[in-house]
C-alpha cells in the first residue's frame, strides 16, 4: 500500500503541470480516470472499515474472556475465629521473582518499603505484586482491550483514527455490513446481504486487458520497469496479485448508501423476490447514471411499494386531531377541526 500511495502522491504533484497544457478532451479523460481511482479507493475504505469492525469486536471479546479467566477466584470465611483466604486459582500470580531484602525489623503496622519492580516484568508489560507470606514478587501480565481506548464503538474509533466525520464513519460501517461477506455465529462464511450491489461496488476482473496481445503492459513488464522482482521460481511472492487486470467499480459508495437506505425502508412491505428485483434495477441505474437520479428512482420505488407511507403513531395523531383557533381576520374568528372529531368539536363551539 505504501508504494501505491507514493505513486498517487507523485501523480497529484505533477497533475497541475499536466492539466495546464491539456485540452478539453484530455482534461475530461483525466477526470474520468481520477473518478475510477476514487471508486477503487472507496472500495478499499469499505473493506478496511469492515475489517476494523470485525477485528475490534473479536479483540474486545477475547480480552474480556482473558480477564475473566485470570481473575482471582478467592473466598473468605471464618473458621474457628481465624480468617482464612482460600485460593481457587493455583497459578495466580504466575512466575515469581525473589526479593532478597529482610523486613523482619518492621512492626506489623509499618508499611512495607517501596522498591523498583524487576526490569523483566516491566518489559513484559506486567504488574509486579507481592505474594503474601513468601517474600516473593510475581509479575501478572496486563490484558489490554480495544474497549479501553475511550471509544464507545467502532464508528467513534474510526472518527478519531481516520479524522473523518462521525456520520461518514457510520455510513461506511452500515454499507460494509450490507455489501461485504459476513460470518455466522458458528464461523461459517455468509454471502453479502445485497449481492447485486456488492458485485457493483467491487472491482471486476477484466482478462481482456491482460497480456501483451492487445498492447497492454503485463505485470512482469510493469515490475521490470519499476525495478521490482517478480520472485518467479523462488517460492516467494505466491501471494502477489494476479497479472490479470481488473476494472474499477462501476458504482460509488455514495450511490450504494442511497440504494441500501431505500431497500431498508421498504423491505417490510414487499417480498424478497421483489426486493431483489428492485436492488438489481437500482444497481443498474447507479452504474449508468448519477446518484441524484438514483435517489429519485429509489423514491419512486418506495412510493410504489408503500403508497400510504409510514403509519402515524398515536402521539402524532393526538397532535393533529382537535379544534384549532386561528387568528381573527376581518373581525371573524376562524377555527379548524380534524375530521374524526369534527362533529364533537363543532357542537362544543359557542
Amino acid at each position: 500500500m505504501s508504494g501505491i500511495g507514493d505513486l498517487l502522491n507523485a501523480a497529484a504533484l505533477t497533475a497541475p503541470d499536466t492539466l495546464a497544457a491539456a485540452g478539453y478532451v484530455q482534461a475530461a479523460d483525466f477526470a474520468g480516470q481520477v473518478e475510477e481511482l476514487a471508486r477503487s479507493i472507496e472500495c478499499l475504505q469499505l473493506l478496511a472499515a469492515g475489517a476494523v469492525d470485525r477485528t475490534r469486536s473479536e479483540a474486545v471479546i477475547a480480552a474480556a474472556a482473558a480477564r475473566s479467566t485470570r481473575s482471582r477466584g478467592w473466598v473468605t470465611g471464618w473458621e474457628s475465629g481465624v480468617e482464612t483466604l482460600n485460593e481457587t486459582d493455583a497459578d495466580w500470580p504466575g512466575k515469581t521473582t525473589t526479593r532478597g531484602t529482610d523486613h523482619s525489623y518492621l512492626r506489623p503496622s509499618d508499611p512495607m518499603p517501596t522498591e523498583p519492580a524487576p526490569s523483566a516484568a516491566t518489559a513484559a508489560g506486567g504488574v509486579v505484586t507481592p505474594v503474601a507470606g513468601t517474600g516473593m514478587w510475581g509479575a501478572v501480565p496486563v490484558v489490554t482491550s480495544p474497549a479501553d481506548d475511550g471509544c464507545r464503538n467502532t464508528a467513534e474509533f474510526l472518527r478519531l483514527r481516520l479524522r473523518i466525520p462521525l456520520r461518514e464513519a457510520r455510513r461506511r460501517l452500515a454499507l460494509a455490513d450490507q455489501a461485504l461477506p459476513g460470518t455466522s455465529l458458528t464461523g461459517e462464511p455468509l454471502p453479502p446481504a445485497r449481492p447485486h450491489l456488492a458485485s457493483a461496488l467491487a472491482p471486476a476482473p477484466n482478462p481482456s486487458k491482460a497480456g501483451s496481445a492487445d498492447g497492454a503492459t503485463t505485470f512482469e513488464e510493469t515490475a521490470a520497469d519499476t525495478g521490482e522482482e517478480t520472485d518467479e521460481g523462488t517460492g516467494e511472492g505466491t501471494d502477489r496479485v494476479s497479472p490479470e487486470r481488473a476494472s474499477a467499480p462501476v458504482v460509488s459508495s455514495y450511490a450504494g448508501t442511497i440504494i441500501t437506505a431505500a431497500l431498508d425502508r421498504i423491505r417490510h412491505h414487499t417480498t424478497p423476490n421483489v426486493l431483489d428485483r428492485i436492488e438489481h434495477d437500482l444497481t443498474n441505474a447507479a452504474a449508468t447514471a448519477d446518484p441524484d437520479f438514483v435517489a429519485r428512482l429509489a423514491q419512486r420505488w418506495a412510493e410504489t411499494i408503500d403508497a400510504d407511507g409510514t403509519e402515524p403513531s398515536e402521539e402524532a395523531l393526538r397532535h393533529t386531531q382537535g379544534a384549532f383557533i386561528r387568528k381573527p381576520r376581518n373581525g371573524l374568528h376562524r377555527s379548524r377541526s380534524s375530521p374524526p372529531q369534527t362533529s364533537t368539536n363543532t357542537s362544543s363551539l359557542p
